[in-house]
């Protein structure tokens, strides 16, 4: 685990205040950001993430919507899938530490796919105002996250190039 020691004294310790305050930025430091954070950005993040919780089988992120949300799972795991001309196509699974919503967020486009918590799950999103306020207030948090979800797409594309490269080699007897 990514222990987070807080030394700022706004909570008591083992509140349920401050547990709750450190599992809003928990995964993001841990396994996101890679780096240590200021006092200021664990504020920000505790301000800016929401924390929403989700049962097996229940939608996180719909598709076909607008993409005004980031999500990032924190616990659990998710299944992708994209439903078109009454077939459902699984893409892949997620599980503690992926983003889906990304491109949506990022281009204004509609979402892909649907994601649906496998299990107990808990999210953090981050909505596009409260993400243009933290660009405003904490540029170097925003670069971390732009550089988290760069790494995170290329490796989406690297898979998926593979997998187009052997579905070719298939087709062409290769």
């Amino acid at each position: 685990m990514f222990p987070l020691s807080f030394g700022n004294g706004l909570f008591e310790t083992g509140s349920r205040e401050r547990r709750e305050h450190e599992s809003r930025f928990f995964l993001v430091k841990g396994n996101i950001l890679r780096r240590d954070m200021e006092a200021g950005e664990k504020e920000a993040l505790t301000r800016f993430l929401d924390v929403r919780t989700y049962e097996d089988g229940e939608t996180i992120m719909d598709q076909n919507l607008s993409g005004n949300n980031l999500y990032i799972l924190r616990s659990g795991s998710a299944e992708v899938v994209h439903e078109a001309n009454g077939m459902r196509t699984r893409i892949t699974s997620a599980r503690e530490g992926a983003l889906f919503g990304e491109l949506s967020f990022l281009s204004g486009d509609l979402t892909s796919a649907r994601v649906v918590a496998r299990e107990g799950s808990v999210v953090y999103a981050l909505t596009r105002d409260a993400f243009l306020k933290m660009m405003r207030q904490h540029q170097n948090l925003v670069y971390s996250l732009f550089a988290h979800m760069l790494e995170h797409t290329a490796r989406i594309i690297r898979h998926m190039n593979g997998e187009h490269i052997g579905m070719m080699q298939y087709n062409y007897g290769a």
